[in-house]
């Protein structure tokens, strides 16, 4: 049994927002404030029966002028009434292979129907909407006798009256929803839950616990979060059947030290006693006061018990340690606490529905430790819950992250991606959803799953990318976006912020660009400049080793006499061009597309959010890579005298002074692309010297940047 789908209406930032969950494990990734804390908040406040704990700050911005309209309106009446509030629908799944003693009052009696859906609302029924509007017209009313007394009074709004009073209306309900065997929502007879609680207890159904990104670790001195846990644990420990042997054994050890104790406290304090005894009047054979040990092992683990780690052969107390182990211990310790509040102390079975919610686990912790995290958690979650009879029940957990690096370790299948649309609202979308973009594509949907989880995740939590054809590129372009914002006008950078400002994401993808069209949109990137070459071509037909004819295309320097063409598959994706001619003449704006999702293609829009960027005429010549337009933008660089770059073939350079020839060297005249742009991220950090003469960014490139840095 497990929750399959939540649905949230009116709650901060779940304007209306629906999200599928995995059976067992969910990562729940996005961007910051995408809705994430909300989740975890509200079904916090629903299921564990929080209900005061509901602000009026807790309904969305948008709703909040719906609520408006009950103070501003006539007096609605109760057939035209609709309940206004905070809902939250869960889908319940279970199979024939469940036990249903718990969920059977809710079970449906239609055959191969299985699912239960309940309704949890903070919400304003009819006879207290009226009530409500009855204070309200005497909240007004001293309000403006106030006004009437003085001028200068600002009146209390409808907002101010419903702050203070949001309790005294609205209240929490639970209900059971009539579902159809697909799960949707049908006709049929609502169950009020507080109507059956002598059959229906909603905390044997679900039990919900979170571990919220506000951990209390610290590593201040005579911090002892940890050793507190300790003490918590045991008393959950005690509570239980679990390893009664050992727990006896402490009790046993605890009353030997008590009867050795109490022998000393005899010895230290007879002094007292004696005065005791004679400032009191006792008499001998009266009663007799003594001082005796008596240890309690809660008290003992919380008050005399530290958790200390070893180093170097000697003991550490835990405030020594990082943040990052302090975080990663505390919540191991934290989930074991919860597995036995799960297991309900073996008093009765566990609930059907154990729900875990972590959030932010990667808090302090380097990118390696990220990776053991995750994949450890996901082994120890798996774990059963024990409870009474040995009845054994599932987690069911989510795990909310702003980690590239815990994404890498799951499945790609567990990642529900939130993503923020428009100002006042958060949707969840399924990756597996993404496969359907594919259909006809799955080779590439493969290539991608693969590609993102295991190198890229981190373009689910960057706003815009730069997606670079090759190793110069990549390696060069840190540099180049600081260059561009070093270069930026006073007039830019009050309107403008830097590149190295922004959540921009770098991504080396060849050639292969176009496979990542879908994924693009799927995720909603707000900008994406795609750098690529020109990778001019002529057509020419040969005749192969088997005597057949066949067309082929050969790279070659720009010939205007000819139609050439090029191979690079991106142009052709985003621009729908393939001759070079054709793609030479078009103007800046005319490099700017969006996605036609009716037509499933990519359309021309000036004011699109993918700009596609290669190489332009340089003084009136065509380059057709990255490195060919380097060395005709920058030819007084190359030819500088004691200028040398690893990157180059011997005498590739001399012959480059001799012969003017940026094609030829780009073609011939590198031994290795990456050394070379390395070479020239050294040659940069000598900028400050006299006399140096510095390197340019290609006009394509620069003009990409540009577009790329505004909003």
């Amino acid at each position: 049994m497990h929750i399959e789908r939540i649905k949230i209406k009116n709650f901060r930032l779940l304007q209306d927002f629906s999200i599928d969950l995995q059976k067992d494990l969910s990562l729940v990734v996005g961007k910051n404030n995408s809705g994430k804390t909300s989740l975890l908040k509200v079904m916090d406040k629903f299921i564990n029966g929080n209900e005061n704990k509901f602000t009026f700050e807790d309904f969305s911005l948008p709703y909040q002028s719906t609520l408006a309209t009950l103070f501003s309106s006539d007096i609605i009446d109760e057939e035209h009434y609709q309940e206004v509030g905070i809902f939250m629908n869960l889908l319940i799944k279970y199979t024939d292979a469940d036990d249903l003693e718990f969920i059977s009052p809710l079970v449906s009696l239609e055959l191969d129907n299985y699912y239960v859906s309940l309704q949890f609302a903070f919400s304003l029924p009819y006879t207290f909407y009226g009530n409500m509007r009855t204070a309200y017209s005497e909240f007004t009313a001293k309000e403006n006798a106030k006004k009437a007394e003085d001028a200068a009074y600002q009146c209390k709004t409808w907002q101010d009256f419903l702050t203070g009073n949001i309790n005294k209306y609205f209240h929490v309900y639970r209900y059971a929803l009539p579902v159809d065997k697909e799960g949707n929502d049908t006709e049929g007879v609502i169950i009020d839950l507080q109507s059956i609680r002598d059959v229906f207890h909603l905390e044997d159904v679900i039990s919900f616990r979170s571990i919220d990104a506000r951990r209390s670790v610290d590593n201040r001195e005579l911090d002892n979060t940890l050793s507190g846990q300790t003490s918590k644990l045991y008393q959950q420990l005690e509570n239980s059947e679990a390893d009664s042997d050992k727990l006896e054994e402490l009790r046993d050890k605890l009353r030997e030290m008590d009867e050795g104790l109490s022998q000393n406290y005899g010895d230290v304090f007879t002094d007292v006693i004696d005065k005791v005894r004679q400032f009191g009047g006792i008499q001998p054979n009266d009663t007799i006061i003594k001082i005796v040990s008596n240890l309690q092992q809660e008290i003992l683990l919380k008050d005399h018990t530290r958790v200390v780690y070893e180093d170097g052969g000697g003991r550490l107390p835990e405030s020594h340690n990082g943040l990052g182990y302090m975080n990663l211990i505390s919540m191991i310790f934290e989930i074991e606490s919860i597995r036995r509040q799960f297991a309900r102390h073996r008093e009765r079975k566990p609930a059907d529905i154990n729900f875990l919610v972590i959030e932010e686990p990667e808090a302090h912790t380097h990118p390696q430790m990220q990776y053991t995290f995750i994949k450890n958690i996901k082994q120890l979650l798996q774990q059963d819950v024990v409870g009474k009879d040995n009845v054994r029940r599932k987690i069911q957990s989510v795990v909310t992250t702003h980690s590239a690096h815990i994404v890498a370790e799951c499945d790609f299948e567990d990642l529900k991606y939130l993503k923020r649309v428009g100002e006042l609202g958060v949707i969840s979308k399924n990756m597996t959803d993404l496969e359907k973009e594919y259909a006809g594509h799955i080779e590439w949907y493969k290539f991608l799953k693969q590609y993102i989880t295991l190198d890229r995740s981190e373009l689910f939590f960057a706003d815009k990318a730069i997606f670079v054809e090759g190793d110069t590129e990549r390696i060069l372009m840190p540099s180049l976006m600081k260059i561009s914002d070093d270069e930026m006008t006073s007039e830019e950078k009050k309107s403008q912020l830097g590149l190295t400002s922004q959540n921009i994401s770098i991504v080396s993808v060849g050639n292969y660009t176009h496979i990542f069209t879908r994924f693009f949109n799927f995720i909603g990137f707000k900008k994406i400049c795609v750098i690529t070459d020109l990778d001019i071509c002529n057509k020419e037909k040969i005749t192969d080793k088997n005597g057949k004819e066949r067309e082929v295309y050969k790279t070659a320097e720009l010939d205007e006499t000819k139609v050439q063409y090029t191979t690079n598959s991106s142009l052709s994706e985003y621009l729908d061009k393939t001759i070079i001619s054709d793609l030479r003449s078009l103007t800046s704006d005319k490099k700017v597309v969006s996605w036609d999702d009716p037509a499933k293609k990519w359309k021309q829009q000036t004011n699109g959010n993918l700009m596609v960027c290669y190489q332009t005429t340089i003084d009136g010549y065509q380059p057709r890579s990255f490195e060919d337009a380097f060395f005709a933008t920058n030819k007084e660089f190359m030819k500088t005298d004691g200028k040398s770059f690893s990157g180059l073939k011997d005498n590739a350079l001399v012959q480059f002074v001799a012969d003017d020839d940026c094609y030829k060297l780009a073609q011939n005249g590198i031994k290795s692309k990456a050394t070379f742009a390395v070479d020239l991220l050294v040659d940069r950090s000598h900028s400050d010297k006299a006399g140096y003469v510095g390197w340019q960014i290609p006009g394509y490139i620069k003009e990409g940047l540009s577009w790329i840095r505004k909003d």
